[in-house]
């Protein structure tokens, strides 16, 4: 240690053989390791340069393998059933045959898939409108049943204007329900069909009953299934004349910001508790058995009309019965609006 300066410093000496003089050295350390630092720093460097090399071969090839994994990912994140297939994978470029394989069994998986959605939709379809042609050709001699004993009563009282007005009426009804071509149709068509009947029910019962029909028109345009509304009416028919006249039947279809609902409402007794307990069993039973139910002629309305609106609208489905304030009797159908604010 220098005792004026205070840095460190390294002597060395010898002694001559010759003279016998000791000879000495004294240098500053950091001239005697320059050589050292200079090399260690081009060992830094060195490694450093190393290490960047080596990190940018690693983000290379893990960019080959990350990248087309990500687009995979990003892919099952999108898939839907509506785009099964159409995002083709084979021919995006891959650097690795592992990832190549990949994407070719993911496009293989991505065509099957499509395929057997495709067929397991058409068998469905199939089956929903096999369910529903069955379900519909019960209400056929249901109305049968109903109508004839009208035609009796009108004839056991000597009306035989009434008899051929009901008859000429019922010829169009008839057309309407034997057109086993068409499952679906209108709600204008329906309604029409309805107000025949009503017709009908009015030529019996004279001015007992009285009705009114009161839907929006942009509801006319929407699709049901056939027979859907009038099985109702002629429930609130049946039910409502038991009490004493005057008899009312009102129709109100109305279409909401979320929904469209229509709604028949009787001026009879409404639902007893104990009818209410069976047509909720019923339907607890029909959810939780699939099949096709055995239904009696007298007892099939709700519940047919029921399973063929569940059939038909699936989640997007209303349906609801119960009493007015008043204590009348009221059955709503109804749909749900898709996001866009349109029908189903």
């Amino acid at each position: 240690m220098n005792p004026q300066t205070g840095d460190k410093e390294y002597l060395a000496y010898s002694t001559s053989d010759y003279s016998g003089w000791k000879y000495i050295t004294v240098q500053h350390e950091s001239l005697i390791l320059k050589p050292v630092y200079q090399l260690l720093r081009i060992l830094l460097l060195f490694v450093f340069a190393l290490l960047a090399i080596s990190m940018f071969i690693s983000f290379w090839i893990s960019r080959g393998l990350v990248k087309p994994i990500k687009h995979l990912k990003h892919i099952f994140q999108r898939i839907e059933i509506e785009t099964l297939g159409k995002e083709r994978t084979d021919n995006y470029p891959v650097a690795y045959n592992e990832l190549n394989e990949l994407y070719l069994a993911f496009q293989h998986m991505s065509d099957n898939l499509k395929t057997s959605m495709n067929q397991l939709i058409d068998s469905r379809q199939q089956e929903l409108k096999s369910r529903s042609l069955a379900l519909q050709s019960q209400i056929n001699p249901h109305f049968y049943y109903n109508t004839l004993s009208s035609i009796i009563v009108l004839a056991e009282n000597e009306q035989p204007q009434e008899v051929i007005a009901v008859c000429r009426s019922l010829s169009q009804i008839m057309r309407y329900i034997t057109d086993t071509a068409r499952t679906v149709v209108s709600v204008r068509s329906e309604i029409d069909y309805v107000n025949k009947y009503l017709y009908c029910m009015k030529v019996r019962y004279q001015s007992s009953l009285s009705y009114s029909i009161d839907i929006d028109d942009i509801l006319l345009q929407y699709t049901v299934p056939k027979l859907i509304i009038q099985p109702l009416v002629e429930n609130a028919v049946k039910y409502c004349t038991d009490c004493n006249p005057p008899w009312s039947i009102s129709i109100l279809g109305r279409a909401y910001d979320t929904h469209w609902q229509i709604d028949i409402i009787d001026s009879g007794n409404g639902f007893s508790e104990e009818a209410s307990e069976r047509i909720d069993s019923l339907i607890r039973e029909a959810d939780s058995n699939p099949g096709m139910p055995e239904m009696k002629i007298d007892g099939l309305g709700i519940l047919n009309v029921y399973l063929r609106w569940r059939l038909f609208s699936g989640d997007k489905m209303i349906f609801s019965y119960g009493n007015t304030q008043d204590g009348h009797g009221i059955v709503t159908i109804g749909q749900k609006f898709s996001q866009g604010g349109k029908a189903i």
